[in-house]
């Protein structure tokens, strides 16, 4: 063999090196896909059989907190309903993951109050803030529109768990939730808010 055999029998080798080793990325490629989308399906199957049990549990404890009880028992169902609002929480986060991977996310576009919304979110977050010893209040721009449209569901998580992780990570005092009124930017449409 000459000089340019040898050549041509380490670009041979090559190819087929560099052919084997594509195979071979190319297979474990699909094989992550494949658990990937496995672990979705497992995920929201999960979430949608867990959700269930759990929707029972708030709304039966929000209809026992609605009868007369004792002061302790009072206690002990309203921590039984905030922890079940905050696992139903961590379950909408697993399902939205899942559905983010899956690339099958949609967005709601409906008018809801804002002000509602604000309430409520203060309100599930109200008895961690106090078993925390730390003081939650709403301060909210009046120059902020009360109607929306847009998807209440996802905002609401959002702040849900933007609520939760201030009132983790703060060792004393208050965590305040504050909405402003921002300039929209000159490309923005008219009926649209920055808040």
């Amino acid at each position: 063999l000459g000089f340019i055999g040898v050549i041509g029998l380490a670009m041979a080798y090559r190819h087929r090196e560099l052919t084997r080793l594509n195979r071979a990325l190319i297979s474990a490629r699909d094989s992550a896909q494949a658990a990937s989308e496995t672990k979705g399906r497992f995920l929201a199957n999960v979430s949608h059989e867990i959700r269930t049990p759990m929707n029972a549990i708030i709304g039966m404890t929000r209809l026992c907190l609605d009868t007369e009880l004792a002061p302790r028992q009072r206690h002990y169902l309203e921590r039984v309903h905030g922890a079940a609002r905050s696992l139903l929480a961590i379950i909408d986060d697993i399902l939205d993951l899942s559905k983010i991977e899956a690339g099958k996310l949609t967005l709601t576009e409906r008018p809801f109050q804002l002000d509602e919304l604000l309430d409520r979110l203060i309100g599930v977050n109200a008895l961690d803030a106090r078993e925390r010893g730390l003081a939650l209040w709403l301060d909210m721009d009046p120059a902020a529109p009360e109607t929306l449209i847009g998807d209440p569901e996802r905002l609401q998580q959002v702040l849900l768990n933007l609520t939760a992780n201030a009132l983790k990570f703060t060792p004393a005092g208050s965590v305040c939730v504050q909405v402003r009124r921002l300039p929209a930017p000159t490309d923005q449409a008219s009926d649209q808010v920055r808040l």
